[in-house]
């Protein structure tokens, strides 16, 4: 090695630093953390999305099927940043899927009430996040002996990283409507996504969750997934 080489080498290991330490690397957080710039790093590209909306709970008995989650929200963007440079990183959660509508809800608006206020059986609750998603919301009862619509999925959360240059966030989307009542058409609406439509790039980040078939056996549509923020130096 010629000497200036070995010079520098000496110099760099003086203050604690290794050539490791100038290889180009990335990580990615698929759950709220906080990531430190590397020593010789002074700008990071970084990909996020936010999470997606779940999907809608299909109509009890013969009615109509639930909708799909929205797509969520991506950002791409190149920064400028201080070597050891703390990000706070936090990444969106899913919107849980809708359940399924209550057949025979003239008969059975006991059962439908219950259910409707109980979150943790009609789910269809937003996902936290940066902003988390908005729940979704249950069809009423109208009618003797109709079939019921179901319960809308839950708005996907925000991803976000904050830094010495500002606050980036890219949104949740929303969630899918329920399945429509036979008859009258009524549905639950799907919650909304934590700072939807904020990103650089449209709608183009996680799909949402699949809708429920009409059903009168019960159970939930397809929950959201899950935001991400990629860095790469």
């Amino acid at each position: 090695m010629p000497f200036l080489a070995r010079k520098a080498v000496t110099a760099a290991q003086s203050f604690g630093l290794t050539s490791s330490q100038y290889k180009a690397g990335n990580q990615t957080f698929t759950s709220s953390g906080s990531f430190t710039v590397p020593v010789d790093v002074r700008s990071l590209t970084i990909t996020m999305s936010g999470a997606s909306g779940g999907g809608g709970g299909g109509s009890g008995g013969a009615g109509g099927n639930g909708q799909t989650g929205n797509t969520s929200y991506k950002d791409i963007r190149t920064i400028t940043v201080t070597p050891r440079e703390v990000l706070t990183i936090t990444v969106g959660s899913g919107g849980e899927g809708g359940r399924a509508g209550t057949p025979n809800c003239g008969s059975n608006g006991v059962n439908w009430y219950a259910i409707d206020n109980d979150p943790s059986v009609k789910k269809g609750r937003g996902g936290a996040g940066y902003a988390s998603g908005g729940n979704g919301s249950g069809a009423g009862c109208y009618g003797s002996f109709q079939a019921d619509g179901g319960w809308a999925g839950g708005g996907g959360g925000s991803s976000a990283y904050v830094y010495s240059g500002g606050t980036i966030i890219a949104g949740g989307s929303a969630g899918g409507n329920g399945g429509s009542r036979t008859g009258d058409g009524a549905a639950g609406a799907g919650g909304s996504g934590g700072n939807s439509t904020s990103g650089n790039q449209g709608a183009t980040g996680i799909a949402g969750g699949a809708g429920q078939t009409s059903t009168s056996g019960g159970g939930y549509a397809t929950d959201g997934s899950t935001g991400s923020v990629a860095i790469v130096w």
